[in-house]
């Protein structure tokens, strides 16, 4: 059921202040569990980029502030904690009071929010270290994703995953090219092999052959929604996704131990599509080593 309330989130000082939750575009949200008591809080590990702050939900059994040490963070149906994103809270009007409210007690500053704010949201699932666990669909044409960093947000999308074009039909060529001998020219669409969702992650690599390489692969942790194989086509077993796998995220990597990216790779791409994505994980390995630095002080 989508959610369109009014909840009022209860700071430290026990500040009142109210604010809507709106479900659609890329934050999706439902009601609250009947009966669920708790504080709205702000998180931020200070081992992450300030950009890397939420507000979450700890479920407590009344309105005692001595009990949030002893709660636990609302979660979603699929495991993850609920939460709304600094990035989100900084760029929507609907935020504006939580906005004001982490201005006003000093959790976030200004710099931050203006550069959060920056950011056109076009997905909730918001990375910023390896083994951060999202949820990830298969049978989609495209899926958004953002990595922040200390000094830069960067989206990225991962195209057909679980996904195979092949040709439907024939038909004439309006305008035909020079080095064709066909009268006609096949149409292509794209057919899902494999379907459902499940919670991932990226992981830095430990294969043999990516030994002394900044590589990135991709780990299903956990159904969500169940697997359905196309059982019209072939799908070869290695591209059938299953718990604790790396995965392969198209046809042509049936043969290869798993889809990987090699941060420190050239594209040599046409497209800036791969570009992006090395840019985007690159930004992981970058907040780690920050991190490591202030683990350090």
């Amino acid at each position: 059921m989508s959610l369109h309330a009014t909840y009022t989130a209860r700071w430290q000082r026990h500040k009142v202040v109210p604010f809507d939750i709106r479900a659609g575009g890329a934050f999706r949200a439902r009601r609250f569990p009947p009966g669920t008591r708790g504080f709205f809080y702000y998180h931020h590990d200070p081992t992450t980029p300030p950009l890397a702050g939420e507000l979450r939900f700890r479920v407590t059994r009344d309105r005692d502030p001595s009990l949030f040490a002893s709660g636990h963070d609302l979660l979603c149906d699929n495991g993850i904690p609920w939460r709304i994103s600094l990035i989100q809270i900084a760029s929507r009007k609907t935020f504006e009071s939580i906005k004001d409210t982490l201005l006003e007690d000093g959790l976030v500053s200004e710099t931050v929010i203006a550069q959060a704010s920056t950011q056109s949201v076009v997905s909730s699932r918001i990375l910023h270290s390896f083994e951060q666990p999202f949820r990830f669909g298969f049978g989609h044409f495209q899926q958004e994703l953002l990595t922040v960093g200390y000094d830069a947000m960067r989206n990225f999308s991962l195209q057909r995953v679980g996904i195979v074009r092949m040709p439907s039909r024939s038909i004439p060529w309006i305008t035909k090219p020079r080095d064709s001998d066909s009268k006609h020219r096949e149409v292509y669409t794209d057919h899902a092999f494999v379907t459902g969702s499940a919670i991932c992650h990226f992981e830095k690599s430990t294969l043999p052959e990516h030994d002394g390489k900044r590589v990135v692969v991709c780990r299903m942790l956990r159904v969500v929604d169940p697997i359905g194989i196309n059982r019209q086509m072939r799908v070869p077993d290695a591209l059938i996704p299953r718990e604790g796998d790396l995965l392969r995220m198209s046809i042509r990597e049936a043969k290869k131990p798993c889809w990987f990216v090699d941060v420190d790779s050239k594209v040599t791409s046409k497209s800036s599509r791969d570009a992006t994505i090395v840019d985007a994980l690159a930004l992981l390995y970058d907040n780690e080593a920050r991190a490591r630095a202030i683990a350090a002080r």
